[in-house]
């Protein structure tokens, strides 16, 4: 399948010299695609890491609570499956989100008070994801979803420059969570 969407001759295969040819042709495109997405993912998780790092270097007793919630989110992106599953539209928005990691992490800083405001205002997302997750084996997509929804409504609600405007609602995730 990779060959065909690589090069429309693959359609004409008819020989085993022919596969081999194609192959042979569509080889180096696989190569510098493979190492190309394993460069990306290196330097995602090494982002990951330098966050987690500046969640330690930031941890005080009165910011425990936010620094927990934004762990849990990098850990969330970056966990140990999510090269296997991610989708193809959460790799090109993940640097996107470690930036609003970032922003928030900044932003944290400068005015506590507002950042636990703003995780009471969260905290209705994080209640839909409990039975978002019942949606993993009867319907993949429609978790898939809810799960996409939730993280962008994390970055509108803690990192406002770096939403996507009109991409989530809590009411479009209570839909996607209730089958509706």
């Amino acid at each position: 399948q990779s060959i065909q969407t690589l090069t429309p001759q693959a359609q004409a295969v008819r020989s085993a010299q022919a596969f081999t040819d194609i192959t042979a042709m569509v080889k180096p495109k696989i190569t510098a695609q493979v190492r190309q997405f394993a460069s990306q993912t290196q330097a995602f998780l090494t982002q990951g890491q330098q966050l987690l790092a500046d969640c330690d270097r930031l941890t005080t007793p009165t910011r425990a609570k936010s620094i927990a919630q934004i762990r849990d989110f990098i850990e969330s992106l970056l966990h140990a499956r999510c090269v296997i599953d991610m989708s193809e539209s959460g790799w090109k928005d993940l640097p996107r989100y470690l930036k609003a990691v970032a922003y928030r992490l900044e932003k944290l800083t400068e005015n506590l008070p507002l950042d636990e405001k703003r995780q009471q205002e969260y905290a209705e997302v994080e209640k839909l994801l409990k039975p978002a997750d019942k949606l993993r084996s009867t319907n993949p997509t429609a978790y898939q979803q809810a799960q996409t929804m939730a993280i962008e409504l994390w970055v509108m609600t803690f990192a406002q420059p770096h939403a996507l405007k009109g991409v989530a609602s809590v009411k479009r995730m209570q839909g996607v969570v209730s089958g509706g």
